[in-house]
């Protein structure tokens, strides 16, 4: 019996196919088989209706009765060894049968084993798709948390420029409302030095009042501080001397932008500065007492 090579299908279906293919092969040898014994059967009426016609039958005596035993003989030789041969085709057969139903079986475990490897594989991979989801869900919010960190802190940079402007302009206010007090200072300074000017040119003062130390030329003018601690003088050397009354000592000496003598020296209202005026009519500020 010849054997076809079937060529096994793709994906999982190929088992099924070669156990379909198995089952009709095992039907078809099975039919032989039966068909074999129903031959074989035959065979054997034939042979015993055979046998019972001859104990029946007359024998007839001469050559024509050996020529007849011997026919008999020969068929009943013919049908042992057809009997014998399909015998042994059907063992054959049978062996066949035996180790395709084998073979069929190691398929089916095979199968089995195939089926029970491809459900552990596909709940492997259900398992790898619940962890994939689970990453993927933990990186949605990893990217949700990060937009909302980065939306505050665009916030906090939006509102820290906005501070800065803040401050900066509050700055910018305070520095502009300093320099316009600082220039009202200025110029009510210089009106009030303008005034001392203008009295210290009109109305010179001069007063005699004893110190502890005479100055390298006589004073021509004194005149105290307007809270009495101290006494301008002027001298004829064109120097301005500024005297302690507490203890009577010289405390600083201004000289070096006259050229004549001293005839008039006046204070401030605040005390800061001095004004002497020479006999030129010559008037200088003092600052640095």
């Amino acid at each position: 019996m010849s054997c076809v090579a079937v060529k096994p299908p793709s994906g999982g279906r190929w088992k099924v196919d070669v156990s379909r293919q198995l089952k009709r092969r095992d039907q078809r040898q099975h039919e032989a088989f039966s068909d074999l014994i129903r031959h074989y059967s035959r065979m054997l009426e034939k042979s015993s209706i055979s046998a019972g016609f001859l104990r029946t039958a007359r024998v007839p005596s001469g050559p024509e009765s050996l020529s007849q035993n011997d026919r008999l003989k020969t068929m009943t030789g013919e049908l042992a060894c057809q009997v014998v041969a399909l015998q042994q085709e059907l063992n054959i057969k049978q062996k066949v049968l035996e180790e395709q139903q084998s073979r069929l079986a190691g398929a089916q475990r095979g199968a089995s084993g195939a089926q029970a490897e491809g459900r552990a594989l596909q709940a492997g991979a259900a398992g790898v798709q619940a962890a994939n989801a689970a990453l993927k869900r933990e990186y949605d919010a990893l990217l949700l948390r990060h937009a909302a960190a980065d939306a505050r802190v665009r916030a906090e940079s939006q509102r820290g420029a906005e501070l800065l402007e803040d401050v900066i302009r509050h700055k910018q206010q305070a520095a502009a409302c300093l320099n316009s007090a600082n220039e009202r200072r200025s110029r009510a300074r210089q009106v009030t030095l303008q005034k001392d000017l203008r009295a210290a040119q009109e109305t010179p003062i001069t007063m005699e009042t004893p110190v502890s130390a005479d100055p390298p030329e006589r004073p021509h003018t004194r005149l105290f501080s307007p809270d009495g601690r101290y006494a301008a003088a002027g001298s004829a050397d064109g120097g301005v001397y500024i005297w302690s009354v507490t203890n009577g000592d010289l405390q600083t000496c201004l000289s070096g932008k006259h050229s004549a003598s001293i005839s008039a020296v006046s204070w401030s209202l605040s005390g800061d500065y001095v004004v002497s005026v020479d006999k030129s009519r010559r008037a200088v500020l003092w600052s640095d007492i």
